[in-house]
């Protein structure tokens, strides 16, 4: 298991943009996966984790908002800790592949091997993203209601 804490504004995944036949990365979305990647490489280090990971993997991650500033400070501090609800961006599976895309190459080999994730997006008093990657064995993976195991 790896966890650790990527400072500031969750940010999104964006398509590459693009200029005549020129196509780039945004530089904030590019700093933010830098970010993602270099915060894993150092949890992996302190977890004594050599290399990316095979196998299934299971991501948990929390998408930690400040509440906007042109709110009034009771109703700013009446919001800490309730589900930050998405209206226009910031939606969860965008959040989601970032991360995933960050992490790909870094904390295991590739994201296809995602295959149990949970998002969580709330608002806090200090904007971050809480990262969770786990190695599931296969004996872990649970059996849905009405799913054909083979078993």
């Amino acid at each position: 298991m790896i966890a650790f804490t990527v400072p500031g504004k969750p940010i999104q995944w964006q398509r590459a943009r693009r200029s005549g036949k020129r196509y780039f990365t945004a530089e904030d979305h590019a700093r933010h996966m830098r970010s993602v990647a270099w915060q894993a490489r150092l949890a992996m280090r302190s977890h004594e984790v050599t290399g990316p990971q095979e196998g299934p993997i299971g991501l948990h991650c929390v998408f930690l908002f400040e509440p906007p500033a042109s709110l009034s400070a009771p109703k700013r501090a009446a919001l800490i800790g309730r589900p930050y609800v998405v209206k226009r961006k910031n939606d969860g599976d965008n959040l989601l592949k970032l991360i995933m895309d960050a992490l790909s190459g870094v904390a295991y080999v590739d994201d296809g091997q995602v295959c149990d994730f949970h998002v969580t997006c709330r608002y806090a008093a200090v904007a971050q993203t809480d990262v969770c990657v786990v190695r599931i064995e296969d004996k872990q993976l649970p059996a849905f209601a009405g799913m054909n195991t083979g078993a």
